[in-house]
């Protein structure tokens, strides 16, 4: 797992989200953001937060709980007081406020299947899934939404169930009606498979996936992405490869075949490292963040750039620059 300390992410965030989904736009300069909303609930606490948003304005959002509340974390929103799954929320009110997605029942009991860290993903057809690590495997759960603050569980599974034997920092993409993909990581690329991450597809919105998977060979962190214009069947994650390349990992078939293509390098003496960010843009070609690291001769990270790559041929060539605004020491761009 990823861990860091709790950095004030989540308030960050949810003014970050305000900002960008009611702050009005002065002299075509620019948004300004609004007062910051706490999002985590009294005594609970966490890191590592992410933000999704649906075509009717809803925004979704998930976050690690902090370290000593993994097992179970006080939570005065949930029917029980506690939770014991990854923090998630939804907000109908662009950002103003934020609760608890709802449960199965009245109880919400699937909130106390332990979960370290978890990610989300919208799908074109107006459902919400979540994946949630508890290390041996993954919690899969999905909402049905049907406008403005109406969302409603449809499915919760304890396990995916996903083949490898370990379920690291997890993530998911989906686009379509119901084409999910969990992208698990097993943390080494030996154990199962010759790359780091194994991509485990679904066509029917989560009720079956492949639980053997198709590993990413020589996949070091990564992240994915789907392209959403309609009958699209790209999927595509960028990657390190642990050791100083970067990786596009393209599927133009639905997920049922891969392959790699060379996007760049990066520093592997970076003790740092982490994963990059990818996202499709409406006209099909895709962009990925990553932060690189420079190291002193003690291989102490001293300094960051932040590179930009962009595709314009389904992730097969790059071009990338430089964008860091100010040097300095960047993390989790």
């Amino acid at each position: 797992m990823r861990s860091r300390l709790a950095l004030g992410g989540l308030a960050a965030l949810a003014a970050a989200v305000a900002a960008f989904a009611i702050a009005p736009v002065s002299n075509g300069a620019g948004s300004a953001f609004g007062p910051p909303v706490k999002v985590t609930p009294t005594n609970g606490h966490g890191y590592e937060p992410a933000v999704y948003t649906d075509h009717y304005g809803n925004i979704y959002a998930t976050a690690h709980k902090e370290n000593w509340q993994l097992a179970i974390a006080p939570d005065p929103n949930s029917p029980t007081y506690t939770r014991s799954m990854s923090w998630a929320w939804a907000s109908s009110d662009g950002g103003k406020t934020f609760a608890d997605l709802p449960g199965l029942t009245m109880l919400s009991l699937e909130q106390h299947d332990f979960g370290d860290e978890g990610d989300m993903a919208v799908d074109d057809a107006n459902h919400l899934y979540f994946v949630d690590t508890n290390v041996g495997d993954v919690t899969f759960t999905s909402w049905d939404i049907y406008g403005r603050g109406q969302y409603v569980l449809n499915t919760h599974r304890p396990l995916l169930p996903a083949g490898e034997p370990v379920d690291d920092r997890p993530w998911v993409a989906a686009h379509g009606n119901g084409h999910v993909f969990y992208f698990g990581n097993e943390g080494d690329k030996s154990t199962y498979g010759a790359g780091r991450y194994t991509v485990y597809a679904s066509y029917d919105g989560g009720q079956t996936f492949d639980p053997l998977g198709i590993t990413l060979p020589d996949s070091g962190w990564c992240r994915p992405a789907t392209d959403h214009r309609a009958g699209s069947l790209y999927v595509y994650a960028f990657c390190t490869n642990d050791t100083g390349k970067l990786y596009s990992y393209v599927s133009a078939d639905d997920g049922h075949t891969w392959n790699r293509y060379d996007a760049g390098t990066y520093n592997a003496a970076d003790g740092e490292s982490s994963w990059p960010t990818v996202e499709v843009a409406k006209d099909g070609s895709i962009w990925a963040l990553y932060v690189d690291g420079l190291t002193d001769s003690n291989g102490n990270t001293v300094m960051n750039t932040l590179n930009l790559y962009h595709s314009t041929n389904h992730g097969k060539t790059w071009t990338h620059r430089d964008i860091t605004p100010k040097k300095g020491r960047y993390e989790y761009a």
